[in-house]
Order: C-alpha cells, then structure tokens, then sequence
C-alpha cells in the first residue's frame, strides 16, 4: 500500500507516533483509521478518499516539521 508522505517523515527519522503531543497523536491515528477504511472502497470513492488522505497527510506533515 501506498505511504504518504507524513509516514515517510516518520518512518525515515523513526519517530513513534504514539510518544507525540495527544492531539497530533489523534489526528494520525484518525488518518490510520481512515487509510484502513481505503482497502473496502469502490474505484470512484477510493480515488477520492486517496486524495483527502494525500491533503490530509501534507497537513500532518507540516505539524511534524
């Protein structure tokens, strides 16, 4: 699958999600829950569903940084 660009942040400086702030912690893991729900689309909605998470993620990413 598919890593977006602030799973490549985490994973390529090994930050543990779980040790950041409570709410950046939420809102990852509200991406996660999310990403999870991508596996069980249609073609249409998935490709929309891909987009909001690609936005959402350069969001997070810049929290991050």
């Amino acid at each position: 699958m598919k890593k977006f660009p602030h799973e490549t942040f985490l994973d390529e400086n090994s930050i543990d999600y779980k040790l950041l702030p409570e709410m950046l912690y939420k809102r990852i893991k509200g991406f996660e829950e999310l990403k999870e729900d991508l596996e069980h689309t249609t073609d249409e909605d998935q490709e929309n569903l891909t987009s909001k998470l690609e936005m959402l993620s350069h969001e997070l990413l810049e929290d991050l940084e």
